[in-house]
């Protein structure tokens, strides 16, 4: 049912007007006269249209508030937090080509070690950082890192923003959906610390903008072939797909973007497969007659398309794994994970092998590598106190502390991972709602309306979209944390928006509860932004603060 018209089929990009509703009922879509595309649906009609330069106003205030709630107080403290112990080391190998073992791929990691080699980072304490809380030497100038990773954080905030008006949403469906990103804990606390959730988070979100992207440049040909169909049916048999310089720029950036995606952690896969479903489905689901010689041409456009994005990710995953092995020449602590084969290829191993035995080739290293980070990130289940279950994550059950310094028994500096539990729960519960929905009608003996079809069909990609990242979980048996639900629920910000503007049709109604959720989002992260910054903080005002007695 969620596929039975094009999830964004026949989207018309407007690029000078920036639409939202503005009647209480919508006017019912045309179908268009070649039922292209199994009688896809352009966007309900808009009667109202907002100034593109209340669009550039706004995208700019979210730009300047992204980035200046993310880079506030960004050098304190100046101490590990949390997984920096392992990333700030991991780096530092980098720069002194020391082999070492990690089980996530090096795309991130190789992007530390630059800025370091940039900025002639201090490496002599490499060894040291052996537990959270231990000082940075006063001139490794750590902060260059946690600028880059804070600096992606603050687009990923925009491309929310971007990516909802590419899926033409409302104006304020857009704000809220960057409002969810930009005043939340979890999307915080770790996109501003030396880790690679950052890049992780910033490259699906890319992925998404880039894809949909793509996707309306797609569906302009079909647009303008189906204007010529109505005119010349001839001629339209003879119409030809494009491969304009935008079709060619959307299709490889899309690809770069997922290939980074994976080679930042193996998670990000997900991504892929939620983008990747999107395509095969929309090429091939075209191939039925009418209008046979468009569809085929269609069909191989689409084709050429996916080729081009998996050779994109294939080459460029690849291609950091061997800037990987070219960098990590000598032996270090990574050591002990590989094989006597593997070893032997280091300098100043002390590994001899067999006469009869040669030494590992570069992709029988990759290969290899491949291998142990699957046996060893699998077995990483021994029990966390912050650890949780995957169900849990939707009601946010408990978070992370990654940093505190006591100053006295009343007074205390803590940074905690935490989402904003006023946008957090909206989010989870406006979803169940529309998944809820989504059930009910395919139990529904009547046609939907074209309405009821555009939505559920945007919004079914979307959910699936989050099952491909969230379902995955259930099978994991390693130890999980909260940040691990922030690429599913990416998913989610984008649906709900959606949704209320699909459940709400009365303009001054539908303003009413998302000027509701944009305060009450902001009032929350002002009301928890002391235990997102490091702030210094009374006992009294850290129990205010702890709603719910298992967060931390």
């Amino acid at each position: 049912m969620f596929f039975k018209s094009d999830i964004l089929g026949n989207l018309r990009a407007r690029r000078k007007n920036f639409a939202i509703f503005d009647n209480e009922q919508e006017r019912e879509l045309p179908i268009t006269k070649s039922k292209i595309i199994n009688q896809s649906f352009i966007p309900p009609k808009h009667v109202s249209r907002v100034s593109r330069i209340a669009f550039y106003i706004i995208f700019f205030v979210i730009l300047f508030a992204a980035f200046k709630i993310r880079f506030r107080n960004i050098e304190f403290p100046d101490e590990t937090v949390f997984d920096e112990v392992y990333f700030s080391s991991f780096a530092q190998f980098y720069v002194r080509n020391q082999y070492f073992f990690d089980i996530h791929p090096p795309m991130a990691k190789l992007t530390f070690a630059f800025i370091m080699h940039l900025s002639n980072f201090n490496t002599s304490f490499a060894y040291e950082y052996k537990h959270i809380g231990m000082k940075y030497p006063n001139d490794s100038k750590y902060i260059y890192i946690r600028y880059a990773t804070a600096t992606l954080s603050a687009l990923t905030v925009v491309l929310a923003f971007l990516t909802c008006e590419r899926l033409q949403y409302s104006l304020f469906s857009c704000v809220i959906a960057a409002a969810f990103i930009l005043f939340d804990g979890c999307w915080h606390s770790m996109a501003v610390r030396i880790l690679t959730d950052s890049f992780l988070w910033f490259f699906q979100a890319l992925s998404i903008y880039c894809a949909v992207s793509f996707w309306l440049i797609e569906d302009e040909s079909d647009e303008q072939f189906d204007t010529l169909i109505e005119k010349n049916e001839r001629l339209a048999n003879q119409y030809q797909v494009r491969y304009s310089k935008k079709w060619w720029f959307w299709c490889i950036s899309t690809g770069l973007a997922m290939a980074h995606t994976c080679s930042v952690k193996w998670t990000g896969i997900g991504v892929i497969g939620a983008i990747g479903l999107r395509q095969i489905w929309r090429t091939f689901k075209s191939i039925s007659p009418p209008h046979k010689p468009y569809r085929i041409r269609r069909v191989i456009a689409g084709i050429i398309a996916g080729c081009v994005m998996i050779g994109i990710i294939a080459v460029f995953y690849t291609g950091y794994w061997v800037i990987h092995f070219k960098v990590l020449t000598h032996t270090g602590p990574g050591d002990v994970f590989m094989t006597p084969r593997f070893r032997s290829t280091l300098i100043d191993s002390k590994v001899t092998l067999p006469v009869n035995e040669k030494p590992i080739s570069l992709i029988g290293s990759i290969l290899e590598l491949h291998k142990t980070m699957f046996v060893l990130n699998s077995g990483l289940s021994a029990p966390h106190p912050y650890g949780t279950s995957w169900l849990s994550w939707l009601v946010m059950y408990r978070g992370v502390a990654f940093w505190t310094r006591y100053f006295s028994d009343q007074t205390r500096s803590i940074i905690v991972l935490l989402g904003n539990p006023l946008s957090w729960w909206t989010i989870s519960a406006i979803s169940a709602a529309f998944i809820g929905y989504l059930i009910s009608i395919i139990y529904r003996e009547e046609s939907l309306s074209q309405r009821e079809i555009w939505y559920s069909t945007n919004g079914g990609w979307l959910l699936i979209g989050f099952l491909a990242n969230y379902v995955p979980y259930s099978r994991i048996t390693r130890t999980c944390f909260l940040y691990h639900f922030m690429l599913p629920q990416y998913f989610l910000i984008l649906l709900t928006p959606l949704a209320i503007e699909f459940a709400i049709k009365n303009i001054k109604i539908r303003t009413t509860i998302f000027s509701i959720l944009l305060i009450a989002s902001a009032w929350g992260w002002f009301n928890f932004n002391a235990i997102f910054y490091g702030d210094k903080i009374t006992t009294a005002e850290w129990d205010s603060k702890m709603w719910v007695r298992s967060w931390i």
